[in-house]
Order: structure tokens, then C-alpha cells, then sequence
């Protein structure tokens, strides 16, 4: 489910799970910023790395980690291999919290 309900924000919903899986803030000036919420040490940065300016993996928090993508252009897509890493990505999440 895609909730627009934000002015700056587009939050994303997996139908059966109160928690959100991810939020693009479509509003900041350094690009699409998308965070998305996943399962602790499900992803590695080598997974990543080809996709949006400067990708990273915060791990911060004890119960999730945080992948951030921040895409400036079309050329930071890589849309078939995107696609099969958020799938595994999205996965771990309804692991964790389906």
C-alpha cells in the first residue's frame, strides 16, 4: 500500500504489517531520498553499491537495519538487479515483522 498522505514524503506499506517498510522524501534537494526498513544483516553494502549516490546501511538501531539509496539521475537505477535486491530485501521484512 502506498500512503501519499504526506506533502514531502511517500510512505510504502506491506498489507498485514503495522510497521512501514520504507519512505521516500521526494522533496530534498540532493535527490529521491529512499530509506527503506529491513532485517538486521539480511544486506551487506557489496549489494548496494550500484545503486544511487553514495548507498549506505545504517545499523545503529538494535532491532533493524536502515538501507538508505539516494538517487540523483536514471543512471543510478540498474532497474532489473534493483528490483532483486529490494525483493530479497522486502523478504527479510515480512520475516521480521510479518
Amino acid at each position: 500500500m502506498i500512503q501519499w498522505d504526506a506533502r514531502d514524503a511517500i510512505t510504502l506499506r506491506i498489507p498485514g504489517i503495522s510497521r512501514a517498510w520504507a519512505q521516500w522524501r521526494t522533496k530534498e534537494a540532493h535527490g529521491l531520498d529512499c530509506r527503506f526498513v529491513g532485517k538486521k544483516g539480511q544486506l551487506n553494502l557489496s549489494q548496494v553499491e550500484s545503486f544511487g549516490a553514495s548507498p549506505s546501511i545504517h545499523r545503529h538501531r538494535t532491532d533493524v537495519d536502515l538501507l538508505r539509496l539516494v538517487f540523483q539521475s536514471a543512471d543510478h537505477l540498474n532497474a532489473g538487479k534493483l528490483k532483486e535486491v529490494l525483493g530479497e530485501h522486502l523478504r527479510g521484512f515480512r520475516e521480521q515483522f510479518g
